[in-house]
């Protein structure tokens, strides 16, 4: 362990970087636009996750975030979004729906732009997204687990 540490504290320095993402897009759910939803920015780290960046949709569902962050070696980015969009097909109790979006891999890229373009929260399954459903006051969100398999969603 000593010598991994040693290691680390060699090379980090070296392979330590600034990588610059912007990320926009648009969020609905079915026919609605949900004014003022929070969405954040986390980088999905080996231990606990960073949240680099928060925002809100605004009228039109549209949002967008620019964060800079120093980072050794990678940076695995991703959307994170809480909501109550089709809730009620799964339960009557005190439910919500956490909406993880893996972004990107990559390594030496300092400059990313990535455009989401539509996200319908009722029923977008593209590769990368994974959808949950908590209900009972359970708020253990993705960024405190890891890899979770996506929730199918058929009506």
């Amino acid at each position: 362990m000593l010598k991994y540490l040693l290691l680390v504290s060699l090379i980090g320095p070296v392979a330590a970087h600034y990588v610059n993402i912007t990320v926009n897009g648009t969020v609905f759910c079915g026919t609605d636009n949900p004014v003022d939803l929070p969405v954040e920015l986390w980088d999905d780290d080996t231990v606990f996750d960073d949240l680099l960046f928060t925002t809100q949709s605004n009228r039109s569902g549209y949002f967008e975030m620019n964060v800079t962050e120093y980072v050794y070696f990678y940076l695995r980015p991703y959307i994170y979004i809480h909501h109550r969009c089709k809730v009620h097909m799964f339960s009557d109790e005190d439910c919500h729906i956490e909406t993880q979006i893996m972004l990107l891999d990559y390594d030496e890229e300092v400059n990313t732009r990535v455009t989401l373009g539509d996200l319908d929260l009722k029923t977008d399954q593209r590769d990368g997204i994974k959808h949950e459903v908590v209900c009972g006051g359970l708020t253990t969100p993705f960024h405190s687990r890891k890899r979770r398999e996506p929730m199918a969603f058929s009506d």
